[in-house]
């Protein structure tokens, strides 16, 4: 495979949340679990009593949101990939949990946690954060009662209650999809050419989701009518007029390609077609990163909105060959196109 997909090794001062997100596929996929064991043990050790900072050298006067979550995200692919007990009872799984009750007694200033269990005054998209922050409470519901620990429960019951609340807040049955409430009196939403937010992707390849699986399909549809493009899904406006208008022929985001594909795959009742048609869409960009490893001359801002120089940070890459590598397995499995061999 070469090093064309992989990401940059960690430096001082980089962003937290993106080396996070570049874990699972810039280690985990490519069989280095003592590189991710280093990365993660390394945060938890970095935020002592505290929390993880949001870059790597610097201490944080205000934990980020989304630093936590994606740090929880790796740190349960990483025990599901390496069945570490050890690294994960004692280090990984109790920073989740003082994260996750850190943004429910309000230590994440500006962040709160409302009555239905949504976090409110987040700065980033709510409908992509919250997706986020209900997977958090999953991990814990599901793996807390497995070393011993009663507080699972209570993250099962607020879960139950989140879902309703985030299907209540953001499901659009115009549309079929998750939209965030600002869009719904806005005269775009109503367009022919409306442009499904593709952060919505995420709900259908997170292990634990706020959207039914039936959901996850029609929410998948939508963001695909009009979004998808060969290098990337198409962002930055209400409709697909508007994108083109304001980002001189739209903005493409190939970290939410890698999503939808994954997406796609995860919730079609037809999986061996579905592998083929998400081989299709992701391979003009892992072609084009076979040839040249860089992403700057087509994409100016990674979908994460971090730039260096305009140069995307790892993420976007790392996902890449994560889900090509994912794919690849999956078109070599029997899979059939029954219902009974959904992945």
């Amino acid at each position: 495979m070469g090093n064309a997909l992989r990401g940059a090794v960690p430096h001082s001062h980089d962003k937290s949340a993106l080396i996070c997100q570049s874990v699972p596929g810039h280690f985990l996929s490519q069989g280095d679990a003592a590189g991710a064991a280093r990365i993660l043990t390394g945060l938890v050790d970095a935020a002592g009593t505290g929390w993880i900072p949001s870059k790597l050298g610097v201490r944080s006067t205000v934990p980020d949101p989304l630093t936590h979550f994606w740090f929880a995200h790796a740190a349960y692919a990483y025990w599901k990939t390496t069945k570490d007990q050890e690294t994960w009872a004692a280090k990984l799984l109790p920073m989740i949990k003082r994260m996750v009750q850190g943004m429910i007694s309000g230590a994440f200033a500006g962040t709160t946690m409302n009555d239905g269990g949504m976090l409110m005054g987040v700065d980033d998209e709510p409908m992509f954060v919250n997706a986020l922050w209900y997977n958090a409470m999953g991990i814990l519901a599901e793996q807390l009662p497995l070393v011993g620990d009663r507080a699972g429960d209570h993250f099962e019951r607020l879960g139950g209650r989140f879902r309703r609340s985030y299907l209540k807040a953001f499901w659009c049955d115009q549309h079929n999809c998750l939209c965030d409430s600002g869009i719904r009196d806005d005269p775009a939403h109503n367009a022919a050419d409306y442009l499904p937010p593709p952060t919505q992707s995420v709900n259908a390849t997170l292990p634990f989701s706020a959207i039914p699986r039936t959901k996850q399909r029609q929410a998948i549809d939508a963001v695909r009518k009009h979004g998808l493009r060969e290098m990337g899904m198409i962002v930055g406006g209400a409709t697909v007029t508007d994108a083109a208008r304001h980002h001189h022929g739209g903005h493409v985001s190939p970290l939410f390609l890698a999503w939808l594909a994954e997406g796609h795959v995860r919730t079609s009742d037809t999986p061996a077609t579905a592998v083929a048609e998400a081989t299709a869409w992701i391979a003009p960009l892992k072609h084009h990163l076979d040839r040249t490893a860089v992403l700057a001359e087509h994409y100016k801002t990674d979908a994460t909105s971090a730039t260096d120089a305009g140069k995307p940070h790892g993420p976007t890459m790392d996902e890449t060959l994560r889900v090509w590598l994912w794919l690849t397995e999956m078109g070599q499995r029997p899979l059939g196109n029954s219902k009974r061999t959904r992945i």
